[in-house]
């Protein structure tokens, strides 16, 4: 299966992506805005299921190209875009509705911030923001852009 990748480091091809990068950042910034989110999300996960991989220790992937262009225009048009391959088949995955945490990649959501949804949901439309959570380092098979160039 293909994923997709976004990065601000320029990734050479079989560079391995590791896992807990968000995690890092959100526990080890002073403030983070999404710190209190990032705790919630957690509780939740682990009382619904302990074995869903931790969205603090996990990368961040999209199964579906169109989307992950998509975010890339809306949320971090610098950024490369890579396709990747998950190492370890064998880890946790956990498929989520990314719209249940970024509302305004489309419109405000009345069930943003519901960590319960976002755990719990299953069979997601294609044609959702699907972000793939996994404990599996990624490896990039390829870059496809150089991020985004904005006309001044």
């Amino acid at each position: 299966m293909k994923y997709y990748f976004l990065s601000h480091q320029n990734l050479k091809e079989g560079s391995v992506i590791h896992p807990g990068a968000w995690g890092y950042a959100v526990i080890n910034t002073p403030g983070h805005r999404y710190l209190k989110m990032e705790r919630q999300f957690e509780a939740v996960r682990l009382s619904i299921d302990q074995n869903l991989p931790s969205r603090l220790t996990s990368v961040f992937l999209f199964d579906n190209y169109t989307m992950a262009t998509k975010f890339q225009v809306l949320q971090r048009p610098k950024d490369s875009l890579y396709e990747v391959s998950i190492r370890d088949g064998s880890t946790p995955t956990h498929v989520a509705d990314m719209m249940l945490v970024h509302p305004e990649l489309e419109q405000w959501n009345a069930e943003w911030g519901n960590p319960r949804l976002y755990w719990e949901s299953a069979n997601i439309e294609e044609t959702a923001f699907r972000e793939v959570l996994t404990t599996s380092p990624a490896e990039v098979i390829r870059k496809i852009n150089d991020g985004l160039t904005v006309a001044s």
